[in-house]
């Protein structure tokens, strides 16, 4: 009950900011959100994103940046944290844990939706701007 409607909450924001909710046969607990770079925008750490969340007091949440890779000893995995080497979208995922009420749903919701928006206007800014405001941040 609780993933049906924390999808549908999902879906709400991601249209309202240019992204889409992935579609995933059978995993009735994480829902995975795209996160596109505006065009022109090369070189978006969006895993700043996942940071901007947490600092609001919400855990769980996993960025998945596409591109990157993580080397472990003499192995490299690439596309780190994903489940494929090959996914070319860098998305987020949440989960409808047990126990999760829809209060927390909701405020989830409100959070991540002043969240898009600090990024999205973050992204606006020169560069130099943006480096100095994630310092601030932290």
């Amino acid at each position: 009950m609780n993933y049906k409607y924390l999808r549908e909450k999902l879906v709400e924001v991601a249209q309202e900011n240019g992204e889409q909710v992935l579609e995933t046969p059978g995993n009735n607990i994480s829902i995975g959100c795209t996160l596109t770079t505006p065009e022109g925008m090369g070189g978006v750490d969006w895993k700043e994103f996942g940071s901007m969340l947490f600092l609001r007091s919400v855990s769980g949440v996993r960025v998945v940046q596409s591109g990157s890779e993580k080397r472990i000893g003499s192995h490299v995995f690439k596309n780190w944290g994903s489940h494929s080497n090959i996914y070319p979208q860098t998305y987020f995922t949440a989960a409808a844990a047990l126990g999760l009420e829809r209060e927390e749903i909701d405020e989830f919701i409100h959070r991540l939706r002043k969240v898009f928006k600090k990024f999205h206007n973050r992204l606006k800014q020169p560069p130099e701007v943006i480096r100095m405001a994630a310092k601030e941040e932290t």
